[in-house]
């Protein structure tokens, strides 16, 4: 029964490829460059954090975006965060154009996009790999993005 119901399955997920367009390489876009700063600033349990991001990527193509916005220290291993990034030159799936013969990358580098974010952020020591006066942390970031 399992084994009918997984082969069938496999016949559809294949079925579908047949009438799938031409989908964009893995790895079309090997980042040559790229440059992060980010600025947090704190005060009491409020940090704000401000991020300038810059890419080169093959065919020169660029990525360029600034964040902004603040985190907000709930307890002492719980943050939430609320953010504003404005970018420039993201690649999406709607981006994949087709042209007679073949496909290419629509160009997206002058594009601005602006896009909201929610962070909530859980982080704990981390004691077994902590070194006289170094500490680990161990964090996990789970982001909601609207654009």
């Amino acid at each position: 029964m399992i084994k009918t119901f997984a082969f069938r399955l496999f016949l559809v997920v294949m079925a579908q490829q047949l009438f799938a367009e031409h989908i964009p390489e893995k790895g079309a876009f090997a980042t040559k460059a790229e440059a992060i700063q980010r600025l947090f600033v704190k005060k009491g349990a409020i940090s704000g954090m401000l991020e300038i991001k810059g890419r080169l990527e093959q065919e020169n193509r660029g990525y360029r975006s600034v964040t902004i916005g603040p985190y907000y220290r709930l307890s002492r291993h719980w943050r939430i965060g609320g953010f504003y990034r404005v970018q420039q030159g993201q690649i999406h799936d709607d981006d994949w154009i087709a042209l007679n013969p073949g496909w290419e990358w629509k160009k997206t580098t002058s594009r601005t996009e602006h896009v909201f974010s929610a962070d909530i952020s859980p982080k704990t020591l981390l004691p077994f790999l902590n070194f006289g006066k170094f500490e680990a942390v161990g964090e996990s970031k789970f982001r909601y993005e609207y654009n």
